[in-house]
């Protein structure tokens, strides 16, 4: 599909204008998981809720094709078949590894059609998980006390569903949990070097949400200090998590000690760089005020770097910073006709902007690029007002 787009120049230019410039009005959405969460996918809990089918089966026998279970209970399931004790799945249903005991969902297709199937290994300890879970219209809170308690649990399929729930919870439903926790398992799974590198995240911000005092957050900060000076280059995953609670915990002075580690040389890693910058629009959105002015002038800061400085122009617009503006007119004066990309987000800054200056250099380039000025003026008509 890319080849198609860069094949056919006015396409192209309509994809950038609806999918590149409708970056910047993504914050004015509402976000419905947690946003330092990563690897979103369905939950036990909401296939349970969904499927025809729930329950626990014996594999009974292997055929070409098939898979052959027995029913040792079911807890949900609609009238009509599969009713009777034995039935078949299609061997494609269930993981090459795992049996004979197997977590079973069924729905029903379109008349004529054979059900779906969908197996996940299993022991009797995931099976009473699953079916003690919380409905999906228990308030998300309370879901979540029941799930943290799985956390980093022996049995991986349900450490994992366990991260997954939180994964896909409100950011507002994680810091009301979050002081309910215990900090002292949160530390030490941060600590741990078997656990899963993009689940640290998580637990950084719940330790940085539930510290109730000033010195367990300056305790939480001294440590989220320490695990990101030990941080490798290049990407990590759940490093802006980390970045993130280090910064709701020290609060503005944070700010400070990361622009002099990876702010002050050019030569810093842009993943490193990115990570800073997804730390900056989750925390924006849903951190303290205080530490906006601070992380406008770090993001100003990320211009400097040709890696990112096309996501700083969109964080800063959707921020609506436009003390940006002078930054970005000189950055406009060193860009080349090369350099498209960079100018058309600069571009849409400018025809954001309310100031003065904005417009008289818009008129500028329009006169000499009349073309690229209308291409995005476009793409900003087509978008929903800002909410």
């Amino acid at each position: 599909m890319v080849s198609r787009i860069r094949g056919c120049d006015a396409f192209y230019k309509l994809a950038w204008a609806l999918a590149g410039v409708c970056l910047v009005w993504a914050a004015a959405c509402p976000v419905l998981a947690c946003p330092f969460c990563s690897a979103l996918k369905p939950t036990l809990s909401q296939k349970r809720s969904e499927a025809d089918w729930v329950g626990l089966a014996q594999e009974h026998q292997r055929a070409k094709d098939r898979l052959h279970l027995r029913w040792l209970h079911r807890a949900k399931g609609p009238e009509g078949a599969p009713e009777e004790a034995a039935f078949s799945v299609p061997l494609a249903a269930a993981p090459a590894q795992g049996g004979p005991l197997w977590l079973v969902f069924g729905w029903r297709s379109q008349p004529g059609k054979p059900p779906t199937w969908e197996l996940v290994p299993a022991d009797e300890l995931l099976y009473g998980y699953v079916l003690r879970a919380p409905s999906l219209r228990t308030p998300w809170p309370r879901r979540l006390r029941y799930f943290a308690r799985y956390l980093e649990h022996a049995n991986a399929i349900v450490a994992e569903d366990a991260y997954q729930e939180f994964a896909h919870a409100p950011y507002e439903a994680v810091a009301q949990v979050a002081p309910h926790l215990d900090p002292k398992q949160l530390r030490r799974w941060l600590l741990d070097p078997e656990t899963r590198q993009e689940r640290k995240g998580l637990y950084a911000l719940l330790l940085a949400l539930g510290a109730r005092t000033p010195e367990q957050r300056r305790e939480a900060a001294r440590m989220f200090q320490q695990i990101l000076i030990q941080q490798p280059d290049g990407f990590r995953s759940g490093m802006d998590g980390i970045i993130g609670a280090y910064l709701l915990a020290a609060g503005p002075s944070g700010l400070e000690w990361i622009r002099r580690r990876w702010l002050s040389d050019r030569k810093t890693d842009p993943g490193i760089l990115r990570h800073l910058l997804r730390a900056f629009e989750v925390l924006h959105q849903y951190g303290p005020q205080e530490l906006r002015p601070g992380m406008a002038r770090c993001t100003r800061r990320l211009l400097d770097y040709e890696a990112v400085r096309t996501e700083a122009i969109r964080t800063l617009a959707r921020w609506q910073n436009w003390d940006s503006l002078p930054q970005l007119l000189r950055l406009w004066d060193a860009t080349g006709p090369e350099e498209l990309r960079l100018r058309r987000w600069i571009v849409g800054y400018l025809l954001m902007c309310p100031k003065p200056q904005a417009r008289q250099k818009l008129e500028q380039i329009h006169k000499q690029h009349p073309e690229l000025v209308e291409q995005v003026r476009r793409g900003l008509l087509l978008l929903p007002p800002a909410q």
